[in-house]
């Protein structure tokens, strides 16, 4: 049993049942229990590290049947529930909008429409993100949403609020170490403590041709729910890691972040490869023209300059981060917070790509010391928890003063895609919520 120390609201089920106290003159406490937002904001759950890569990650409290769960960064498969610790919902703050415009991918708390109820009873409320605002045409295709027919861009910003992790390099596993990670020629690139590192003698080595230049390939990291073992190889998948009770189907993403820290040497250059939507990504880091360089190469490996732009400073011993994204129908590039760049991209194929980052280091000496793998929500309409294909995905016509929710774990949340009444009113809405804290 759940026991709340003062006046604090119990949000629950996804419905969430909220027991109010006002904490301040603007906000009013709650906890949260249900994970149709998970993973960015957790009802009670389930924490493990995985035994073989120490990677930690949080399951719902429903297990499988078979008291084992999966490691979503290795795929480690042989992890008792029993050696899950049980973990208090996160708390929130629900603050009144005040008059404030909602604004979409506002987390909000919503009022349920049922009649009055006694006073000694709380009132019911449903946490969930804001998709569709008045007056839009909303639907769902390829895991991303349309709005007004037209494809719906994201910003950095919005990705990272939503964006999930899917493998992280600092977690390696012991029984198959670095077994994803595909080096070209091997005697180039040397494994140290703080990650992988060339110093080019690939350059005469290999002079013919680049195609042989070392390579740092993270190949995929899946669902390896659906792999019979850990060498199967595929595109990352839309794999809720912590619904891991659940019976559905997948499906491949190319929505994907990689986020990659590296330390340069000199005037080195070298360059990061995505594959997306057909034809390959070719991003350019060069410290002798000062630059970075957008290129794209389709099947004849033609590459086409895309656009250039100047190389940021970066302090220190040129140890930085650069995040490439692939979202909605765009390429966006961003180095260590100081350079943010959006380009177009033109769809040639949808078939997600197993070659999710490759590394070329062209001359210099480049360390990677961290890779992190992220994709994006996948939005789809479909019945939660039916292991069905996803409907044809219908249009939902929001009418003015009401808005189209849906949770962040698409795959459990009941919303707007299947309430018998799907648009909420402005006036259900008690307010945005905002975090407080989260369990150790």
């Amino acid at each position: 049993m759940l026991v709340i120390l003062g006046c604090v609201s119990l949000i629950a089920a996804i419905g969430l049942w909220l027991r109010f106290r006002e904490q301040t003159r603007e906000y009013r406490q709650a906890i949260i229990a249900g994970n149709s937002m998970a993973p960015h904001f957790w009802g009670e759950h389930l924490a493990f590290t995985c035994p073989d890569c120490a990677f930690p990650f949080e399951t719902s409290t429903d297990v499988p049947r078979s008291q084992l769960v999966v490691c979503p960064n290795c795929g480690f498969r042989e992890i008792s529930v029993a050696s899950g610790e049980r973990r208090d919902a996160e708390r929130f703050y629900i603050k009144p909008l005040e008059g404030v415009p909602l604004n979409r991918w506002d987390v909000v708390a919503i009022a349920e429409p049922e009649p009055s109820q006694p006073d000694n009873v709380p009132p019911r409320f449903f946490i969930k993100r804001i998709v569709g605002l008045p007056g839009e045409r909303i639907a769902m295709a390829d895991g991303e949403i349309l709005v007004n027919e037209k494809l719906l861009a994201l910003n950095w910003a919005e990705i990272d609020d939503q964006k999930i992790l899917v493998f992280d390099s600092a977690f390696e596993p012991k029984s198959k170490p670095r077994e994803r990670i595909v080096v070209t020629p091997a005697e180039v690139w040397q494994t140290l403590s703080e990650g992988w590192h060339c110093n080019p003698v690939c350059d005469s080595s290999n002079p013919e041709g680049q195609d042989e230049l070392p390579t740092w390939a993270y190949q995929s990291w899946r669902c390896y729910r659906h792999a019979g073992d850990r060498d199967e190889l595929g595109p990352v998948d839309d794999f809720y890691s912590f619904d891991q009770s659940i019976s559905r189907n997948v499906h491949a993403m190319d929505s994907l972040v990689t986020t990659t820290e590296v330390l340069v040497e000199g005037d080195s250059e070298f360059v990061i490869h995505r594959e997306y939507l057909g034809s390959k990504l070719k991003v350019v880091l060069s410290w002798q023209q000062k630059e970075v360089r957008v290129l794209r190469e389709n099947g004849d490996r033609n590459s086409q300059m895309i656009q250039t732009f100047p190389l940021p400073a970066i302090d220190g011993a040129k140890r930085f981060t650069i995040d490439v994204a692939t979202i909605t129908g765009r390429v966006g590039i961003r180095i260590q917070g100081v350079l943010e760049e959006w380009i177009s991209w033109e769809k040639q194929s949808a078939t997600p790509s197993e070659k999710v980052i490759q590394i070329h280091v062209l001359h210099g000496s480049v360390g990677v010391q961290r890779l992190r793998i992220w994709r994006s929500i996948y939005w789809f309409d479909q019945l939660p928890g039916m292991r069905v294909p996803a409907v044809e995905s219908r249009v939902f016509e929001v009418p003015d003063g009401h808005y189209f929710v849906m949770g962040d774990n698409v795959p459990v949340s009941k919303d707007s895609r299947d309430w018998d009444s799907p648009y909420v009113l402005l006036e259900r809405v008690a307010g945005r919520v905002t975090r407080v804290s989260k369990p150790e």
